[in-house]
């Protein structure tokens, strides 16, 4: 009796352990997509400052690049998309517009985002964090509904 509770112990521990190891690409892309999407992150390094909202437009993941203003909240944006391979690697071709705002930036290929943590995005050489600036996060919300 003790012999078969242990097997059937044993053998649900294996399965669990097996079942949790197996994680799919698919869910790393969704949660690396989701711990960004619908969020404002901003880098305020010069001037007014530039920021990179994530959101869907038809289930396509894009990215709102904005150059903040004096006087205005945007002085300039661009929506381009978002590319997300299988290992859950999260780019886009941004380069150009983001040189408008940090001259350092030497276009190459798609710029890709490194995870510092969950409030704090690298692209490049500039640090973005998430930004809960009302005013901004409305109006992305609203121009992309």
């Amino acid at each position: 009796m003790k012999k078969k509770i242990l097997v059937i112990l044993l053998i649900i521990i294996l399965l669990l352990s097996l079942s949790s190891c197996k994680i799919k690409n698919k869910d790393i892309n969704e949660y690396s997509w989701l711990s960004i999407n619908n969020k404002l992150f901003s880098n305020y390094d010069t001037f007014a400052g530039c920021g990179l909202f994530f959101h869907e437009h038809n289930i396509q993941p894009k990215v709102d690049m904005l150059i903040y203003g004096s006087g205005v909240r945007i002085a300039l944006s661009e929506v381009v998309n978002v590319n997300i391979n299988e290992k859950g690697t999260i780019s886009f071709s941004g380069q150009n517009f983001l040189k408008k705002y940090n001259q350092q930036l030497k276009p190459n290929n798609d710029l890709e985002i490194i995870f510092i943590d969950r409030k704090t995005i690298k692209i490049y050489n500039l640090i973005f964090t998430l930004d809960s600036n009302k005013d901004i996060l409305y109006e992305m919300i609203e121009k992309n509904k």
